[in-house]
């Protein structure tokens, strides 16, 4: 794995303990664990059968100062087929996806196509319910928000979860609310016109962690980010500014200023301890291109509730229950058996994730390199999941991943 996390830090562009969470990951034959770390003495030897096209990035200037670890083992057979410096502690960076997208690929299978049912708790009468919707999340890497024309997940070279961090990042062109869109069609094609009563979101599916950043959620609306896109005018003038996805009581705000062309470009983003009152301030130059930041969504649930019933409302069906406020958790009935099952949004193949190493995804995430890595957070989201799906799957993600973590652990500390 060639981790390119040197050089971002030379250039301040990735802020201490986060990394540029950034990558590629092969068909995983083989376990293959690699970090590389500074000041940490001279460069070890490359032979040890490497192809020259892999030895040859790490002799780039680059990496002068750059020392190499590499570990890969057969998984079948255990046998280690390349080691360098295999003792030696490194800060694993963007290399955890090896163990966390394996692990997903191998139980889940690269066809396994996450979906997001929703659930008709009540009574129907005709065209109106007399009860709940219940939104049920199950790990949906995008809902849907960069499905592109041909079916495949949209990215760009910076993704705008990095827009804080990295200049240059950039959105891509599809409709972040495209999913619960579709899930609103669907309610709506089935005859119900109204709720009478409420909208839950079920987040049951595994139990988030604050401390990881991002923090993996069973609903992910838009990457769990405002996504605010400044673009300047005439010197003197404000600057012109674009959000998405629009939802209440979502609202933002700025006081950013178009200078001369050449001039500072110096933009400062701050929220309400909520997250639901953004401010931008300061100033971006006339000959700028847009400029993006993002502004963390608090409450995911609450907010996926009140985007769903929005979405509702476009597509001809009204919840009398108020739109905003916490998601009414107390709800959620405990199973489902009872209930109607009414639709749900046909999300991304976990083939198409696997290329799309740029974004923040659960399964990427959930071994951060920011706050190390563990057993139990890796199986945060993917044993669910396979639990569903099979146990015989979950029982071999269990073996799989922990052989995999005994190999990887001298460098994930």
């Amino acid at each position: 794995m060639l981790h390119k996390q040197q050089q971002n830090q030379q250039a301040g562009l990735v802020r201490p303990g986060r990394g540029f969470r950034r990558g590629w990951v092969g068909a995983v034959a083989a376990v293959v664990t690699g970090a590389l770390t500074m000041g940490m003495g001279p460069m070890g030897p490359h032979g040890d059968g490497l192809s020259p096209d892999i030895t040859a990035i790490m002799h780039k200037p680059a990496y002068k100062h750059a020392q190499w670890g590499l570990l890969e083992i057969d998984n079948r057979t255990g046998r280690i087929i390349h080691s360098q410096h295999p003792d030696q502690f490194f800060i694993p960076g963007s290399t955890a996806k090896l163990v966390s997208v394996s692990g997903a690929w191998n139980a889940l299978g690269g066809d396994h196509r996450f979906t997001t049912p929703v659930q008709a708790v009540g009574r129907r009468n005709g065209s109106v319910l007399n009860g709940n919707l219940v939104l049920v999340g199950k790990g949906d890497l995008t809902m849907g928000g960069r499905t592109a024309p041909d079916g495949s997940v949209s990215y760009t070279t910076i993704d705008h979860t990095y827009a804080n961090d990295v200049p240059g990042a950039t959105l891509t062109p599809e409709n972040p609310l495209a999913g619960l869109n579709r899930i609103a069609r669907q309610v709506r094609r089935s005859g119900i016109t109204e709720v009478r009563g409420n909208l839950a979101v079920d987040t049951r599916l595994f139990t988030s962690y604050a401390e990881l950043d991002p923090t993996p959620t069973p609903l992910i609306i838009n990457d769990n980010v405002i996504d605010l896109l400044s673009t300047p005018t005439a010197p003197g003038r404000p600057a012109q500014l674009s959000w998405r996805p629009q939802v209440a009581p979502y609202r933002v705000t700025s006081t950013v200023r178009t200078v001369a062309a050449g001039g500072a470009t110096d933009i400062q983003v701050s929220a309400s301890p909520d997250g639901t009152r953004i401010k931008l301030s300061g100033t971006i130059a006339a000959d700028a291109k847009p400029v993006l930041h993002i502004s963390n969504v608090q409450d995911p649930a609450a907010f996926g509730r009140t985007a769903l019933i929005e979405a509702l409302a476009r597509a001809g069906v009204r919840v009398t229950a108020r739109p905003t406020g916490p998601n009414p958790a107390d709800l959620i009935p405990r199973s489902y058996a009872a209930s109607r099952y009414l639709m749900y949004s046909p999300g991304c193949v976990l083939n198409s994730r696997r290329k799309r190493v740029l974004s923040r995804t659960l399964v990427d995430n959930v071994v951060h390199p920011g706050y190390g890595s563990s057993f139990q957070r890796l199986q945060l989201i993917v044993e669910p999941l396979a639990r569903s799906r099979q146990e015989r799957a979950s029982v071999w993600y269990r073996t799989y991943v922990s052989r995999t973590l005994m190999s990887a652990q001298r460098l994930v500390v």
